[in-house]
């Protein structure tokens, strides 16, 4: 499912005609091809975000929240938590952005959102996608793939799943 492209490692010399070499690494590439995805289709991304408390102050400050279990400590722990939780709107960003999002026309939806464990500062997460369905638009020029969201943390532990719609701008055979 994904097209993986490895470009080999070769020794280039400077340019200056020095003696020294240069090592050109090797490029990943772990596109997604959705044209070819089909209801059931597993995706597992392969990227990992450790949060930081940085990023939370952050996204307090463009998205203000008054709800004290993401924005006191003290307040956190009393109900029994280890630190302040990452803000629901937050975490539902972390879940759902997806490497091929920028490919899509428009998100034409989000349902079943649920925050199933807290997120943490410190925490390390991953998400998983799996294609639940896929159509074409009545026009026949787009297609509007539903998936099914899960961020996992660093004990696999599901945080935060989520169902999400987009429309692409192509159709699917």
């Amino acid at each position: 499912f994904y097209s993986e492209v490895r470009k080999t490692s070769d020794v280039v010399e400077s340019k200056e005609g020095g003696a020294d070499k240069f090592i050109k690494g090797e490029v990943l590439d772990y596109s997604i091809n959705l044209r070819t995805a089909r209801p059931g289709t597993y995706i597992k991304i392969p990227y990992e975000l450790t949060l930081t408390e940085s990023l939370s102050d952050f996204w307090q400050s463009s998205f203000h929240s008054q709800d004290r279990i993401h924005t006191s400590t003290p307040f956190a722990r009393a109900l029994g938590l280890q630190d302040r939780v990452m803000p629901f709107s937050l975490v539902l960003f972390l879940t759902s952005a997806m490497s091929h999002e920028d490919s899509a026309k428009v998100q034409v939806g989000f349902g079943r959102c649920i925050y199933q464990w807290p997120v943490f500062a410190g925490d390390t997460v991953r998400k998983t996608f799996q294609v639940l369905s896929v159509r074409n638009t009545s026009d026949g020029n787009h297609s509007i793939i539903h998936f099914a969201c899960n961020l996992i943390n660093q004990r696999n532990r599901v945080c935060m799943s989520a169902d999400k719609r987009l429309l692409f701008e192509f159709p699917v055979p």
